[in-house]
């Protein structure tokens, strides 16, 4: 059944709350939280966030104090969120601060593995940037652009990662995430668990093999083929039935040389798998199989309909 009005503004707000506590927080925060919290359908979509967040491997057995303001009592789960050290979203859900970031860049056609400080793996595409804040006591990285697999181990600390404006936890596991120009992003889960954080769509659970897609207050769920998502990190890019111009669009991130298109052929479809970086060849492929003829043209490829 598909949430109300109401209740995904409820949800959306929990995602907001889970956002701030997860960072620097006062007695104010607290008993604006408190407050909050009292209208039982905030209640209601609070727990099952943190529902989430458990069976995400959360914080289970640790020693949580925080005292109650007087007349009030705090629990569990409140003090589960108003505890732990993380995103710092103060004006804002999602707004994390940059100081002190280890910063991971690639230039076009280039791809780094990198062992974060709690022993999580990053691979980072071609044309990618990660702003990374790991630590002993927090554990959260920002996808500014680009694309990026996760390889989180399991830690008392949540692994969050920020992307386009979607907040992603995630457990134990492997995850891509994908943040186009747009602000598109889409969180493919590979293994163990996942949930998508956002202020306009509500709290979604990922499965293993599902991929969610969000533009703006759009979200769109499918199940990949894995192999197919995870290609780009053996340097493979795989279309089926794409168009030729989100094809040349996705070589151009990692070509050197830069293919232009003709509208005449922008609609037309294109299957198979190539190598990224070789824009000469992905050419000469295409010329093959379809109606183009390439043109070089001031250190580029112009790809023009066949007369």
């Amino acid at each position: 059944m598909k949430a109300s009005p109401s209740q995904q503004k409820a949800e959306a707000e929990a995602a907001a709350w889970l956002a701030r506590l997860h960072g620097q927080h006062d007695a104010a925060d607290l008993e604006a939280f408190r407050i909050w919290r009292t209208d039982p359908q905030h209640a209601a979509a609070f727990d099952h966030l943190t529902q989430v967040w458990d069976m995400a491997g959360g914080l289970r057995d640790a020693n949580l104090e925080v005292p109650p303001a007087a007349g009030n009592q705090i629990n569990r789960r409140t003090v589960l969120l108003g505890t732990l050290s993380g995103c710092v979203a103060l004006g804002g859900f999602g707004v994390w601060q940059s100081a002190q970031a280890t910063v991971y860049r690639t230039a076009i056609g280039e791809q780094r593995r990198i062992r974060l400080p709690d022993g999580s793996r990053l691979i980072l595409d071609t044309d990618s940037e990660v702003r990374s804040h790991v630590s002993d006591s927090q554990r959260r990285m920002e996808l500014r652009r680009g694309q990026a697999y996760f390889a989180v181990v399991r830690s008392s600390l949540p692994f969050m990662i920020e992307a386009g404006g979607q907040n992603i936890l995630a457990g134990p596991g492997a995850l891509n995430v994908r943040c186009d120009a747009a602000h598109q992003v889409a969180v493919t889960l590979f293994d163990g668990k996942a949930t998508v954080l956002s202020q306009r769509v509500a709290p979604k659970p990922l499965k293993a093999g599902e991929r969610l897609i969000t533009d703006g207050g759009r979200a769109r769920l499918d199940r990949p083929d894995l192999g197919d998502a995870a290609a780009w990190q053996s340097g493979r890019v795989i279309f089926h039935g794409d168009t030729l111009a989100a094809a040349v669009a996705e070589m151009n991130r990692y070509g050197s040389t830069e293919m232009l298109l003709e509208p005449a052929v922008a609609g037309l479809q294109i299957s198979g798998s190539y190598r990224t970086g070789d824009s000469q060849a992905f050419a000469r492929s295409i010329a093959a199989l379809l109606p183009v003829r390439v043109i070089a043209r001031n250190d580029k490829l112009l790809l023009e309909a066949k007369v």
